[in-house]
């Protein structure tokens, strides 16, 4: 998570947040806020679980280009009356010949910490001003010398920051990182949350011992996290060892007596499996299956005398008399063919119906069910012969 804050002239804070997530190798923005004004609105938006990269400007924050050689005391260079211990001196090297050089109380940097400390969210790292920006310049598209963001115009010089000065009006453009458009007020903390990815943090030496604290804490409550995950993983697989074992134990009594009850389930299967054959013996011999019936010619005499205006989808010799149901005993209607299919005129139906009177086998035929919407939809039926 990228934090960029902005300290006014009357001591408010004004942030923006940047939320990156890795799928991969990529990096993407998952949520993003601007412009929150006071601490309760930035407490607000962070989330304790994920690191902050944390960059200061505004008041109190000095920024300087000094030479490169000869500094004794940066903070002397800079403001030239004041106490060196009472500031954070944070460098970045420009060329072999310069380097830009940003101050801050430590008050400010302290209480700002003690802020983020007290809220239980952790600051990995942090720099003074938008000097992440020499991690992200490589990445954009177009490499500007000159970088609008937010209230500040950042002079670049070979990818590092050279310069840097305030301005009266926000820039509202947009900078493309890899096809991904970013507004111009959340370059500063995308750098930011970037640089925690691309382990760009040697530019942020002067909060080495700040921030120390606050990345132990985060390594150590990560560490009990995966600690936390092994020690209960370690748990399962001993629980699940004891259960195998006491499984195994326990097996040579289940075993026994699952041979007991199988002997028992197969004298009642041995049961049901007479009573089954008595009934499809009885029911096969109702149905004339077991003796020659002239079934199979019936069937061939119907097939053979459907016209192509008809088209036959059911043909039941001795059909269920009545829907099946648990408590009723399944009775067949004896010596009947039950014929369902589709026609496109009912006078197809009829002229084929007369065909079929002519067999010396079917004693009677009526239609049970006919059923047409429209012309152009083909008319449903079922007949019923007997024989």
């Amino acid at each position: 998570m990228g934090v960029h804050l902005r300290i006014m002239p009357d001591g408010t804070w004004i942030s923006s947040i940047v939320v990156l997530e890795k799928n991969k190798n990529l990096v993407r923005i998952a949520s993003s806020c601007e412009k929150l004004h006071g601490a309760s609105a930035l407490a607000e938006k962070l989330t304790p679980a994920i690191p902050v990269v944390l960059s200061v400007e505004g008041r109190g924050v000095v920024h300087r280009l000094l030479p490169a050689t000869g500094i004794n005391n940066a903070v002397l260079q800079v403001l030239p009356n004041a106490r060196p211990d009472d500031f954070c001196v944070q460098m970045q090297d420009i060329d072999e010949g310069s380097c830009l050089v940003s101050v801050i109380r430590q008050d400010a940097i302290r209480e700002i910490m003690a802020f983020f400390r007290e809220k239980g969210y952790f600051i990995c790292n942090m720099c003074l001003g938008p000097l992440s920006l020499s991690t992200l310049w490589p990445l954009l598209d177009e490499r500007p010398e000159e970088v609008l963001a937010d209230s500040l115009k950042i002079i670049m010089h070979q990818g590092r920051i050279k310069n840097i000065d305030s301005v009266s009006q926000s820039f509202t453009g947009e900078y493309t990182v890899r096809l991904e458009k970013i507004n111009a007020s959340l370059i500063i903390p995308y750098a930011n949350a970037l640089s925690y990815f691309l382990n760009g943090l040697e530019i942020l030496t002067f909060s080495e011992d700040l921030s120390r604290k606050n990345r132990d804490d985060f390594f150590y409550k990560q560490l009990f996290r995966v600690s936390a995950v092994f020690l209960l993983g370690l748990l399962f697989v001993v629980l699940l060892i004891n259960f195998v074992l006491f499984d195994g134990y326990n097996r040579k009594y289940r075993n026994a007596s699952m041979q007991y009850n199988k002997g028992l389930e197969l004298v009642d299967r041995l049961n049901s499996l007479k009573s089954e054959f008595k009934l499809k013996e009885t029911l096969m011999q109702e149905s004339g299956i077991s003796y020659y019936s002239g079934f199979s010619y019936y069937a061939d005499r119907v097939a053979s005398l459907v016209p192509r205006q008809l088209v036959l989808t059911k043909l039941d010799i001795n059909p269920s008399a009545a829907k099946l149901k648990a408590d009723k005993e399944f009775m067949i209607e004896r010596n009947s063919i039950r014929i369902a299919g589709e026609c496109t005129a009912s006078l197809y139906l009829d002229n084929w119906m007369e065909t079929l009177r002519r067999e010396h086998w079917i004693k009677r035929m009526e239609i049970i069910q006919y059923q047409q919407e429209s012309i152009d939809v083909p008319g449903k039926f079922v007949i019923r012969i007997e024989i």
